[in-house]
This record gives structure tokens, sequence and C-alpha cells, in this order.
């Protein structure tokens, strides 16, 4: 592992083999939960109806093809993940019309951020298959960004709430390995 690589949260595992995996950790639900109390107190709006929005795909792909560099600075994952670089204001919210705005905006944030991660851990090599975990599997919005980030692979979503030791039993023994153990689905977006 290289200094950037530690630096970045990333983490080397042993497969019983001997096999070196490489796993990268960011933790955006804190970091969404920090931005989504900032856009409801920005724009008198309550947690509760900004975090159930729903966006249509043309919202998304439209907010996706504008290629718009970050507009929201980490606040709370710092120290977990990558060194994102962000190149915008210290308080985006003045830039945006209303809350639904803000909200999609930043659910493209978080998603480059993930991919931030992500890619520490792909570097050049030919993943065809991501799995998911957590929180922001439910999150359709964050999910479709997602995808468009990475067109050349599959997503899976596991809402399995203890993959890290699911996984390291399946790695003891392979039998073991069921789909309905590991309660994972194809996330299928119509983009």
């Amino acid at each position: 592992m290289t200094e950037t690589e530690l630096d970045s949260d990333c983490l080397s595992f042993l497969q019983p083999d001997g096999t070196k995996v490489k796993g990268a950790r960011i933790f955006l639900g804190k970091e969404y939960e920090v931005q989504i109390n900032r856009i409801a107190s920005h724009f008198g709006d309550t947690v509760e109806r900004l975090q159930k929005l729903e966006f249509s795909q043309r919202q998304i792909k439209s907010l996706f093809a504008a290629n718009k560099k970050d507009m929201f600075s980490p606040i709370s994952f710092q120290g977990s993940g990558p060194k994102v670089k962000w190149e915008g204001r210290e308080n985006p919210l003045d830039e945006f019309t209303n809350a639904e705005e803000a909200c999609l905006q930043l659910m493209l944030d978080l998603a480059k951020w993930q991919q931030c991660s992500t890619d520490l851990v792909l570097g050049k090599s030919k993943v065809t298959d991501i799995i998911l975990t957590g929180g922001f599997t439910k999150n359709k919005t964050f999910l479709a960004f997602l995808q468009l980030l990475y067109p050349n692979q599959k997503i899976y979503l596991s809402n399995q709430p203890r993959a890290s030791a699911l996984g390291a039993l399946l790695a003891l023994d392979q039998s073991k390995l069921k789909q309905d153990i590991l309660w994972i689905r194809e996330f299928e977006t119509v983009l």
C-alpha cells in the first residue's frame, strides 16, 4: 500500500490463501446528515421532507451532463476516505434557488466522493461488479448518479447488516455462498 492510499483510508486484507485484497472506507452517512441539516436550516425546510425527495431520471441526467465541479465542501468525513479536492465556496447554499436543487447537487457530490474512494481500490483493474452496503443502498438518486459514474460496471446492493462478518465467513468456507444469505440484488436504473 502506498502512503497516499493509507492517508485515504485504504485498508489491506489477507485472504486465507495469502492473497491481498484492498478496501477503502468513506463515511458518507454522517456527511449526508450534516449537509441535509444545513440545507433544511438554510431554506427553512424540514429534514424529514428533504430525505423523502425523489428526482426524475431527467433531472439526474441533466445535472450529471452539466458536469459541474463539486459544490459542497466535505465537513464531517475528514479523516476517513480520500482527500477530496474541493474548489467550491465555503457555503454554496446561496447559489441554489431552492432546497430541492441543493439536495440533488448534494447527492451528485456524495456519489463523486464515493467514486474517489472506490477508484482507489479499483485502480486500473477490470472489475465488472461493484457491491454496495449501507444506508445509501436505499437512496435511488445516489445510486443513479453512481451508475452514471460507473457505466461499465454492474452495481449490486446488499442490505446485509453484518456484511464484513459474513465476508469473513465466506472467505473461510465458499460452500456457504448463497445469494439468499448475501441478500444481494442488482440495481437497475432506466438511465
